[in-house]
């Protein structure tokens, strides 16, 4: 079963060696792509890998991520609810920023119109000041801007 497979190797992300991380995120992003039993599930575990080993995410996986998300209208305000209460969690995971950024550019309007909804259906609005003021912390201090200074 993907989903159990899939919860087992997250679980194994978070304590696996670092040389084998980005390796281990590519193959549970393939099998995602490839298996997924509905797109909600497939962004929900994209967004889990992206929030845990974001870091070593690949670009093309992120790109991918991005085309899922376009091509979803109807999970669109989802997505972007996620995005933002997770990178207002942690700006850590480079991948997490970069795909919240870009939703935040293309699909913020629903975040501050009210038009994105909860589980229950009841609106979610978030005031366009608290989106700049998160999109001013990712330019303070974008992910990996110790890791860059290092080099």
């Amino acid at each position: 079963n993907l989903k159990n497979m899939t919860k087992e190797l997250l679980n194994y992300l978070l304590v696996a060696e670092t040389d084998f991380k980005e390796e281990l995120c590519s193959k549970i992003c393939m099998a995602v792509d490839r298996y997924s039993p509905s797109r909600r599930w497939q962004i929900d575990t994209l967004i889990k890998v992206m929030c845990l080993g974001g870091n070593f995410v690949k670009e093309e996986q992120r790109e991918k991520f991005c085309r899922v998300v376009a091509a979803t209208p109807d999970l669109q305000s989802y997505t972007v609810i996620k995005l933002y209460f997770n990178m207002k969690e942690s700006l850590a995971q480079e991948a997490l920023v970069n795909v919240g950024v870009w939703c935040l550019g293309e699909f913020g309007d629903h975040l501050v119109s009210g038009r994105a909804v909860d589980p229950d259906n009841n609106p979610i609005h978030v005031a366009a000041a608290d989106v700049l003021d998160l999109l001013q912390d990712v330019v303070r201090k974008p992910p990996n801007s110790d890791k860059a200074a290092l080099t």
